[in-house]
């Protein structure tokens, strides 16, 4: 035998074995994570609201063929959103200041808790009656007062935008009022008194003077709150209802006062045209205009000194928000040019010189300087750490282009939305408190350190396992073999996985985000709920980062990395990246200085602000969007590719409407989608988008060039091929099934349910008939990737990728959906394609048989377990189905429920894997074990007519058996469910051969649920190759199987044959198993999630809803085997925290460097290179050198690949070579 392909069969086996445990866990309904975390301080929003005179224009549609008053819209929305706004929320009201003299400028309500009593707060600093606003009642929250506050409000004076952000970011930070704080009385005319901290003085009100009141002709009866009054009430003014801003035009005077001093009518002195408009028109008979009631109190009260706000910034965990919505260009009596806002004293804060009158305004000058001043420095000099302050900013029935474009430009340094109607206007708010309420620290989950996606080498391992006489094979002998053989490295190459890892990204979202354009009752109600949603979101990465392996060693990981990042929102899209870094020392890095490299990430995982990814044009820390692939999406230049039935073809305007779900619409429509679809933005700029990698773990293909592209499946609804040197993105199919997605996709509004498109696991297959290690196309061979779409619908997909530089590929191979003949009952697409070899009966061939590359996939989720009401998921009609299908061709070749007349006992979906065996090591699988959500682990025995006495035929799948191998489900309805594919292995004990079979429960379609006691458990067959003893399976829990804490080195499954299997209560609240085990030298390695207790979900700073554990047990008695505390060297435990906020996924097996024992390069007589067990971002492997409990005195030893893999190659009879 050559020794080089006898070191291949090794590893090949080898791989084999340990691939079968490198399974990624699905994930239901992961926003259950993200919404539920919450912050330890309420975040603060201020809302900075328009009362400017063209408030009153009456042009907003009101839904029912009229038009509404802006003011009328605006107070209708912002009593809606705060009304239905969530509790964990500070918040403050402030409005323009209007016209000097007349309105009310600085901080109308300081920033307190939406639930607080509002009465109390007014009353600590002077009496009720004696401000500017309406009178609280006993028992009257924050939430309920301040939409009769803004409802109290009517539309005058100008849009002085920038005097208004500066005021707000003076309250903010504490600093001196300055808004109409020279004119007195400045407790009413500027800030409210409980917005400041110096000392109030008032003076009691006088009484009722009708001739003073009503002889002012700037103030009196005017249509407004009389801002020099301690208590005012409104006048129904005729004429001022249409030109209230030109009111002074008017000589008014009031007549007839009765005995309390106030005016009955009023006459308007003289037919004055104002604007154009003639008063004389509003006159009713006689030159008068009836009045309800005009009267003024007079006060004198005044700060004691300067007066500086009680800035709201009182924790360093707080978020905090400025909502600033605006129906005008930047103009009004107060400009930055004016005292006490002049332009020097901004740009002396700012450090820097303002551009002048941007985009034409010169009353704009500073304010794009003054909010990236508030997003990017720190904001308090008292706390630790780097306080900011978000703006978001609302652009409301503006029809001006450069107003718009003014408003845009302060929200590219925050956050802006354009709202043309009250439901615009509403999702814009909603967006803003749900951000705000959110957790802003990374969701993560967990790293995948594996090498893996084998080419095919069934022949390979089947020889290999038969052939008992092989020698040792020695890590330096295979190391030299690739050195040796370029062709048997490259084979070898081909052998590894991509693996998956996990980052984040605590970041908001790109820029122009914080922009909204309402222009009628339906926009602004929509731009308001979406600001809300926007504070509720977080950056995260569930999705786990590729490595790829190293092109000059191929028995190692490469330093390079793909980390998938993402940002949750309320709205239908998530924005997601591509992030390349590279591995140095176990530190993430990105580009530095020069050609120097630097950290990416601390100690937790979490993005650092001069994180620079090597895809980014410059450095991006943890915003989402900017660097990775999303930074050079080209729409014009982008391969966007969809299907139809037999072919792949280009995503563009011949696509019918009915194809993009809705025959019925205009071409114009159509078009936008397309363009929508090429990633173009509405005003025809690259948009940037790409959706988030939530479970579509990326994968990285190496073509027949020797070329490599990272493939990933996102949901904007596209798989993506990138160049993974590059990160340019080579093409993007969109399954047709997904187009519908598109509409819902552009129009990006605020939704409950989140939008899911690519959203499965790869698995790529390399089809190499001779096993040469290479691709050849002239000779059949190629390159082919399979995929479902997860939550994004029941369909399964095969692109041929053999040739990715050239354009004719991708191709479709093949596809299925649960619409295709035999697939009715396909659920959700949850499992993640398995390859296997399977031999069928075929009359043309000489032997009466051949062996096909098929793909073992599992039955599907049924979206019936996402309720939470036990009894409406106890049976399912979808997804309790196992399906082997031809992986060239797509072919149905066998189903569990049309092929078993047993299957009817399968009452649950499968949405986990299958675990594919090989028991009689002959190369192709006669065994499979799955789960399914109802408790119960199954096996199934293809063999049956193979060892039946009937010799007619031999490859009669029909035959097969089903037999349930334990219920585990519990008692009730409301039973134990497993999502995830169990982990199976053979070890030969004292000449036995034992099989053990790990699995874990948990609901993940709500992670979070308590209402189902999970456990884990280690099930036992004593006799793995004969059919399954009834007497003994079921295996039933309590009467079958051990407690765990009844076990010990003296009693357990080794030592004691009437044991078969053991369980292990999960002890804390609400933890559950949501990924696969790892079988490993006798040790079983899980990771469960758990509702975070004690001080880790009280932390002042950094309280956490959820926590990670990983779990190492011995295999035979459940007791600790291992040191997972660094803090306590030598103790072991069972168990040990490794994330929070967070689910983890399968630990993972990490192929280290060779390297000689003492270090260095290898030579002949000196080479070892070591495991490690990693999960998630861990910066000490789980287990390594000097963790493991073994015999071996030489720690060196005990993890070499060279010693473990002679006792690898007897724990599992597996030839599961896809996984």
């Amino acid at each position: 035998m050559n020794n080089n392909k006898q070191c291949a069969y090794y590893l090949s086996y080898l791989l084999g074995l340990v691939i079968v445990s490198w399974q990624f866990g699905a994930v239901a309904d992961d926003s259950e994570i993200y919404t539920a975390a919450k912050p330890a301080a309420n975040p603060n929003i201020l809302f900075l609201l328009d009362n400017s005179g063209s408030m009153d224009e009456a042009d907003v549609d009101d839904g029912k063929g009229g038009k509404k008053t802006r003011m009328s819209v605006l107070q209708e929305v912002f009593s809606d959103v705060i009304t239905n706004a969530p509790p964990n929320l500070n918040i403050g009201l402030m409005r323009y200041g209007g016209e000097n003299g007349v309105t009310a400028s600085g901080v109308s309500f300081p920033i307190k808790p939406i639930d607080a009593e509002a009465l109390p707060i007014i009353t600590a600093r002077l009496p009720a009656d004696q401000d500017n606003l309406p009178d609280p009642v006993a028992g009257q929250t924050v939430r309920a007062f301040l939409p009769s506050v803004v409802n109290s409000w009517k539309a005058l004076g100008g849009t002085p935008i920038v005097d208004s952000l500066a005021e707000a970011a003076r309250y903010y930070r504490g600093e001196q009022v300055s808004s109409d704080a020279a004119l007195p009385p400045s407790h009413i005319r500027a800030a409210h008194p409980t917005s400041y901290n110096n000392n109030l003085g008032y003076d009691a009100c006088a009484s009722y003077s009708a001739p003073t009141a009503c002889n002012n002709t700037a103030n009196a009866c005017y249509g407004e709150i009389i801002e020099g009054s301690c208590a005012t009430q409104w006048v129904d003014q005729g004429c001022a209802e249409f030109e209230p801003i030109n009111n002074a035009c008017c000589g008014w005077s009031g007549t007839n006062p009765n005995e309390t001093g106030q005016a009955t009518t009023f006459e308007c002195t003289g037919g004055y045209t104002c604007e154009g408009f003639n008063y004389n028109n509003c006159l009713v008979p006689g030159g008068q205009i009836e009045a309800e009631v005009c009267q003024e109190r007079y006060c004198n009260a005044s700060v004691t000194g300067s007066a500086n706000y009680t800035s709201p910034l009182t924790s360093e965990c707080q978020s905090n928000y400025i909502v600033f919505m605006s129906d005008g260009r930047p103009e009004g009596w107060n400009t930055i040019y004016d005292y006490p806002t002049s332009r020097s004293v901004i740009e002396s804060k700012l450090g820097k010189p303002c551009v002048d009158s941007p985009d034409g305004y010169p009353s704009g000058t500073c304010g794009p300087e003054i909010a990236e001043y508030l997003a990017n420095e720190d904001q308090s000099e008292t706390l630790d750490g780097k306080q900011t302050i978000e703006t978001f900013t609302i652009a409301f029935a503006l029809n001006d282009p450069n107003g718009t474009k003014y408003l845009k430009s302060l929200a590219e340094a925050g956050h802006l939305k354009v709202a043309s109607n009250a439901n615009q206007l509403r999702d814009a708010l909603q967006q803003v408190i749900a951000q705000a309420t959110s957790v802003h620290k990374p969701i993560t989950a967990e790293p995948v350190y594996a090498a893996a996606q084998p080419l095919n080498t069934a022949s390979l391992v089947a020889q290999a396992a038969s052939d008992k006489t092989n020698p040792l094979v020695s890590t330096w002998a295979l190391w030299k073999s690739f050195l040796n053989n370029p062709d048997l490295a490259k084979a070898m190459l081909n052998l590894f996985e991509p693996t998956i890892f996990t980052g984040n990204a605590p970041s908001l979202a790109a820029a122009n985000n914080n922009f909204f354009h309402a222009n009628n009752l339906k926009d602004l109600t929509e731009a308001f709920t979406s600001i809300i949603g926007r504070v509720q979101s977080s950056a995260s990465s569930f999705t786990s980062p590729t490595y790829k392996v190293d092109a000059s060693s191929y028995l190692a990981h490469s330093d390079e990395i793909f980390l998938p990042v993402f940002i949750r929102t309320p709205n239908a899209r998530w924005q997601g990246n591509l992030k390349k870094f590279k591995l140095e020392n176990g530190v993430i890095v990105g580009k530095g200085e020069g050609t120097a490299t630097q950290a990416a990430v601390d100690a937790q995982g979490k993005f650092l602000d001069s994180a620079w990814d090597f895809w980014g044009a410059n450095a991006s820390g943890s915003n989402v969007a900017d660097g990775g692939v999303a930074s050079l999406l080209d729409p014009a230049s982008r391969v966007a590719l969809t299907n139809n039935a037999s072919s792949l073809i280009p995503l563009n305007n011949t696509l019918s409407k009915a194809d993009l779900g809705n025959a019925s619409m205009t071409d114009e429509e159509r078009d936008a989608l397309i363009q929508f679809a090429k990633g173009y933005a509405e005003d025809g700029t690259a948009l940037h988008y790409l959706g988030d990698i939530m479970n579509s773990k990326p994968v990285i293909v190496r073509d027949v060039n020797d070329k490599s592209y990272v493939l990933a499946g996102s949901n904007d609804s596209y798989l993506h091929a990138f160049d993974a040197d590059t990160g340019l993105e080579k093409w993007a199919f969109m399954p047709n099934v997904l187009l519908k997605n598109l509409k819902p996709l552009k129009e990006n509004a605020v939704t409950k349910q989140h939008l899911y498109g690519v959203d499965g696991p790869l698995t790529v297959w390399y089809d190499d008939k001779n096993n040469d290690g290479q691709i050849k196309k002239d000779e059949g061979e190629g390159i082919y990737v399979y995929f479902g779409l997860r939550r994004g619908g029941s369909a399964y997909y095969a692109l041929d990728v053999t040739d990715l530089s050239d354009v004719a590929y991708p191709k479709l191979a093949w596809q299925f959906t649960n619409t295709t003949s035999g697939f009715n009952n396909l659920g959700e697409s949850w499992s993640k394609p398995v390859l296997a070899k399977l031999r069928v009966a075929d009359s043309s061939a000489s032997s009466g048989s051949i062996v096909k590359d098929v793909l073992v996939i599992g039955g599907g989720f049924d979206p019936i377990l996402e309720s939470e009401d036990a009894s409406t998921r106890t049976t399912h009609s979808i997804g309790n189905d196992v399906y082997i299908v031809d992986a060239r061709t797509g072919e149905l070749i066998w189903s569990l429920r049309t092929n078993v007349a047993a299957a009817s006992d399968l009452k649950h979906s499968v949405p986990g894997d299958i675990r594919v065996m090989d028991m009689d090591r002959n190369g192709v699988l006669d065994r499979l074990y799955f789960g399914d959500t109802g408790g119960n682990i199954w096996r199934v025995d293809l063999d049956v007519d193979v060892k039946d006495s009937d010799t007619s035929t031999l490859y009669d799948y029909s035959k097969a058996r089903l037999s349930k191998f334990a219920e585990l489900g519990g008692t009730g309805t409301d039973k134990r469910m497993f999502y995830y594919e169990p982990d199976v292995a053979v070890t030969r004990i004292k000449g036995q051969d034992l099989l053990s079979l790990a699995v874990g429960s948990g609901y993940r379609s709500h992670p979070l649920s308590e209402t189902i006691e999970d456990r884990f458990y280690v099930l036992m067959d004593r006799h793995p190759y004969a059919e399954p003893d009834t007497a003994i399976f079921p295996l039933k829990e309590d009467s079958s199987l051990a407690e765990v804490t009844t076990l010990d080195s003296t009693t357990n499954l080794l030592t004691d044959s009437t044991l078969n299997g053991w369980y292990y209560d999960l002890p804390n609240r609400a933890e559950k198993v949501l990924a696969s085990p790892l079988t490993f030298m006798n040790k079983i390695v899980f990771t469960t999630f758990a509702a975070a207790e004690g001080e880790l979900a009280t932390a002042a700073c950094d309280a956490s809803t959820s926590v990670g554990r990983a779990y190492v047990m011995d295999l035979f008695s459940g007791v600790a085997v291992a040191a997972l505390d660094p803090e306590k060297p030598g103790e072991k435990v069972r168990s040990s925290i490794i994330a929070l906020d967070e689910i983890p996924d399968t630990p993972q097996l990490v192929f280290k460097q060779p390297r000689a024992a003492g270090g260095g390069a290898c030579t002949e007589n000196d080479c070892v290179q070591g495991l490690e067990v990693r999960i998630g971002k861990m910066q000490q492997a789980l287990l390594d050198d000097t963790k493991m409990d073994n015999n071996s005195s030489n720690a060196a030893d005990r993890l070499d690949l060279g010693n473990i893999l002679p006792r690898i190659f007897w724990l599992d009879h597996d030839v599961n070579n896809a996984d």
